[in-house]
């Protein structure tokens, strides 16, 4: 039996994004996080200019790699990575392996993840959708 090649978690090229249902604020020096009926409050040197700074480079370019969020910020990857993981675990950003659309994003979060966001692109990408109405429904 062939052994198959696995890539090491290290090479992975890692996408995050702002998490689209998720509401952010600011209370005093902290960042709270409002993700469906959890709040979640995260503190620390310097975590809210970060957030700040990171909540404005995603909302202009949409998704950026765990390379290039490094490169933005001036830090190394292996410092950056554990914060970007406490943010998707915050449900701040999501993250992904592949570039991901935000409406695969958002239907994996409606089906709790069963689906993995890169089945629901290519389905998205290949299957046909039918929306059905009365005739009189003016929205049709």
């Amino acid at each position: 039996m062939a052994k198959q090649k696995t890539t090491p978690q290290s090479e992975i090229t890692r996408y995050f994004r702002l998490n689209p249902t998720v509401s952010l604020g600011k209370l005093e020096d902290t960042v709270v996080s409002i993700y469906g009926s959890s709040v979640i409050k995260i503190d620390g040197e310097q975590v809210l200019p970060f957030v700040s700074s990171l909540v404005r480079t995603l909302s202009s370019q949409q998704e950026l790699t765990l390379n290039q969020v490094a490169k933005q910020t001036g830090a190394a990857d292996e410092d950056i990575c554990a914060v970007l993981d406490m943010l998707v675990e915050a449900k701040i950003l999501v993250t992904s392996d592949k570039p991901t659309s935000i409406h695969s994003i958002l239907s994996a979060q409606r089906s709790g993840d069963q689906v993995e966001k890169p089945e629901i692109d290519r389905r998205l990408q290949s299957d046909w959708v039918q929306m059905c109405a009365s005739p009189t429904n003016r929205l049709a």
